[in-house]
């Protein structure tokens, strides 16, 4: 698992530092706040219930666990980015990012949160190998995207798109 998570950020730094010659600072910087909200809101988002389902015993119990913890991470998350949209409407926070960012934070943050419970269902399987293959699989996937979406013309959101 070592490996392929090293080589997971491997491909991801040499991929972003390429990407960000051609994005530009104003589009990466997008990017990174991007980053941030959708690393912060699952945490926040699913109460790190994933670990729970570690210590279960029965499988019936760690399916129940998986799909409340994914509908709590659905739920939670869909209500702060409300609330966050909610405070950027009336004013009571400064949020330098439009309505439609903030929707894809959601949706990545979502994505990110499913991740993060699936990736405790094969930790607790024992599935290193499968984990580890998917790091590598999905790094040089987004970079990939990433590039053919600048590739469309997709310049604001394309680093976004592809992730």
């Amino acid at each position: 698992m070592l490996a392929g998570n090293s080589i997971a950020k491997i491909i991801m730094t040499i991929g972003g530092l390429f990407l960000a010659n051609f994005y530009g600072p104003e589009s990466y910087g997008v990017y990174n706040v991007f980053l941030s909200y959708v690393m912060i809101l699952p945490v926040l988002a699913s109460f790190r219930l994933d670990n729970i389902m570690i210590l279960q015993k029965g499988s019936k119990e760690i399916r129940n666990l998986f799909s409340g913890i994914v509908w709590i991470s659905f739920g939670c998350t869909a209500l702060l980015i409300c609330v966050l949209c909610l405070l950027k409407g009336l004013n009571l926070i400064r949020i330098d990012l439009t309505y439609y960012i903030l929707l894809l934070c959601g949706v990545g943050a979502i994505l990110t949160g499913w991740n993060n419970t699936q990736n405790a269902l094969f930790t607790k399987f024992k599935l290193f190998k499968q984990m580890s293959v998917a790091f590598v699989v999905a790094s040089v996937f987004s970079v990939v995207f990433q590039a053919i979406f600048y590739a469309m013309g997709k310049l604001e959101n394309g680093l976004i798109y592809g992730w």
